[in-house]
């Protein structure tokens, strides 16, 4: 009896006890999970510089860039779902489109209407590069080849009586240029390959993970492509980063070309990296979606000449003109970005087999959306990278996905990872499987310099070695010391002055977080205040003298014995790099960097800037390129806007208008 009790104890105990100590196990372990994951969403310390114990004679990056995290606590209010961009919701699917250099008539647009006569009228460039000119209209028909890239089409249905008006852009075959690729000899050290940039204005490291996942997804697992963790903007805007890209020069450097200024002259003399291209047998394509904040055109004088065999600059001039027919982000029942891409594509389709320098750029979703509409890129994007690699065209391209800088404006930018993430762009590279085989040494050198600090020069002289490999070191990297190509190792050792990285912009710098009463941050702060002053008093008539209304933070900078950047001049507004050179010596003996936000009156204008104290002479100094306006200033520079445009960021007007 005893022992059949005993049994049934152990029969039932696994029954009905265990069940509920399993349940109660796993509830324990789900909790400490969760405590787990909160306790690293809200543990500050991983947006600080982590120190890592190593062992006592490994080699230490010279620059440890912050552990920034995707999913901080105070960036988390600005990662929002947003409604996707419906461009067919209020219009009848495009009737005409283009494929392949021809003219294409939808089948549901013929299905539907049966009868469509259409006719074509050609967008051409104008007199300069601000306008634009119509050329004459000319019938067409389904499967017509291209006689111009852009062109308005305007069709009409004898059948339903409906009408249809869009714009639209294709590649138009030229002999000439066949003829020019093809009896151009390559150089005898060039690597041969197809370049293909696409960009996005605005887009921080971290920012394009979180909101073009799908595309961040495919292209580092199923493309294997691989992000440059290092890489560090040098300057304040659009301009900054894509002349150095471009031409391995600074726009200081370059001949005067402001809007405005004495001597001014357009930019077509600047030694842009496509002509190096094109003399090496390539064919050279650049879009740039937003003509009047363009990169040449917003502060610069433009091109007098189209400086790319292909160019899409006319075709945004004409569909701005005839903005009000289209839905915002829309040309008809397509969005603006999948037609850029499109047109991309174009050049793969026609000259499959010829090499090619292709650069796009696209601001419309991120300039001024805090990346609330940059979603809408993701499925596109994603879609446009399985082409290329379906196609065979990434065969023999090299890929890079990238962001000229961060968020420069607004309150994501206004925290302290913003600040940083801002200085941290998006830049990536894919290299075909030939080009890992052909250039065992290169692409190692490649993966290693992803971890490491790098910058817009290094990017040029990686241009420069892929059209002359291992022979153009002196010339790309030499004469300024601070493009290295990512071919050839980075040494460790580099510092942000040894890239050409200001103080202000460098994102591996040690900061000490200050009081801000401190007396040291009151003559930092008035000496930001009145530098600004001096940058608008030229136009005092117009512009308020602006007052300190607050300090919002302050942080100090002192590296030990680190390399600085003394400068021979100061730089200016325009956010143009000073001349410099690099002086071996220890900075902590000579001063210290103080990094300052304050909000002036009127305007409430905020602003972020670096400022210099010298220990020996006891001074304040602040450069105007050290100076970044973080708040939008809609139209409060209104006064001096075109005539001006480098004053935007700094000018109160006295007068302003009524909202």
């Amino acid at each position: 009896m005893k022992s059949s009790l005993f049994s049934l104890l152990l029969y039932r105990i696994p029954k009905v006890f265990c069940r509920k100590v399993s349940f109660l196990m796993s509830l324990s372990i789900l909790c400490i999970i969760v405590y787990v994951g909160i306790s690293w969403l809200h543990d500050e310390s991983y947006n600080q510089t982590i120190a890592k114990v190593l062992p006592e004679n490994t080699r230490v990056s010279a620059c440890v860039l912050p552990d920034l995290k995707i999913l901080a606590p105070g960036i988390m209010s600005f990662i929002t779902k947003t409604a996707p961009v419906q461009c067919s919701r209020a219009a009848e699917t495009n009737w005409v489109y283009v494929e392949n250099g021809t003219y294409r008539i939808s089948r549901k647009a013929r299905q539907r209407h049966t009868k469509i006569h259409c006719f074509y009228v050609p967008i051409l460039r104008g007199i300069d590069d601000y306008t634009v000119r119509l050329g004459s209209k000319t019938d067409f028909t389904d499967g017509d080849p291209l006689k111009f890239d852009f062109s308005e089409v305007h069709c009409t249905s004898p059948t339903t009586g409906e009408n249809y008006t869009n714009l639209v852009s294709g590649i138009a075959y030229n002999a000439s240029l066949f003829a020019r690729v093809n009896s151009t000899p390559r150089g005898r050290n060039a690597m041969g390959l197809t370049v293909l940039m696409i960009g996005y204005d605005g887009v921080s490291r971290l920012t394009w993970m979180r909101h073009l996942p799908k595309t961040y997804q495919y292209f580092t697992k199923n493309l294997k492509g691989t992000v440059l963790e290092g890489y560090n903007i040098v300057g304040d805007g659009t301009t900054q980063a894509f002349l150095p890209i471009l031409t391995g020069l600074t726009e200081e450097e370059l001949p005067e070309s402001r809007r405005g200024r004495p001597g001014a002259v357009s930019v077509d003399g600047f030694p842009f990296v496509w002509k190096d291209f094109k003399r090496h047998g390539y064919i050279t394509q650049w879009v740039e979606d937003e003509p009047t904040i363009g990169t040449f055109h917003y502060r610069l004088l433009g091109f007098n000449e189209t400086p790319t065999d292909y160019n899409m600059r006319v075709f945004y001039l004409r569909k701005r003109e005839i903005s009000n027919m289209f839905q915002s982000f829309c040309l008809g029942s397509m969005s603006n970005h999948l037609n850029q891409l499109n047109w991309l594509k174009e050049a793969f389709v026609l000259y499959p087999d010829k090499p090619k320098f292709v650069l796009g750029f696209h601001n419309e979703y991120s300039h001024n959306s805090q990346y609330t509409t940059l979603q809408n890129a993701d499925d596109e994007l994603t879609k446009f990278l399985k082409y290329l690699e379906k196609d065979g065209h990434l065969d023999s391209t090299v890929l890079i996905l990238m962001s000229d800088h961060g968020c420069r404006f607004g309150k994501l930018r206004e925290t302290f990872q913003g600040k940083l993430e801002e200085r941290l762009p998006f830049f990536s590279f894919r290299f075909p499987e030939k080009f890992q085989k052909l250039y065992p040494e290169a692409y190692t050198n490649f993966l290693i310099n992803a971890k490491r600090l790098t910058s817009p020069f290094d990017i040029h002289a990686t241009f420069m070695d892929m059209l002359n490999y291992k022979q153009s070191e002196t010339e790309a990297g030499g004469k300024l010391k601070r493009g290295i190509s990512l071919f050839e190792e980075i040494p460790l050792e580099r510092t942000c002055a040894d890239a050409g990285i200001e103080p202000h912009w460098c994102a591996c710098q040690k900061w000490e977080r200050l009081n801000i009463s401190d007396p040291d941050v009151t003559e930092a702060t008035h000496e930001v205040v009145s530098t600004i002053n001096k940058m608008t008093k030229e136009k005092r008539d117009k512009c308020s003298r602006l007052t300190l209304g607050r300090v919002i933070s302050a942080i100090k900078m002192s590296p030990d014995n680190a390399k600085v950047l003394t400068f021979e001049k100061s730089a200016d507004q325009d956010g143009r790099v000073p001349k410099f050179f690099i002086e071996e010596k220890a900075f902590a003996g000579n001063g210290f960097f103080y990094q300052v936000t304050v909000e002036t009156q009127p305007g409430l204008g905020r602003f972020e800037a670096t400022v210099y104290q010298s220990h020996k002479e006891k001074t304040f100094k602040c450069s105007d390129r050290s100076i970044s306006r973080i708040n939008v200033y809609g139209e409060q520079p209104h006064c001096i806007m075109n005539a001006l445009p480098h004053l935007r960021p700094y000018c109160y007007c006295k007068l302003q208008r009524k909202s």
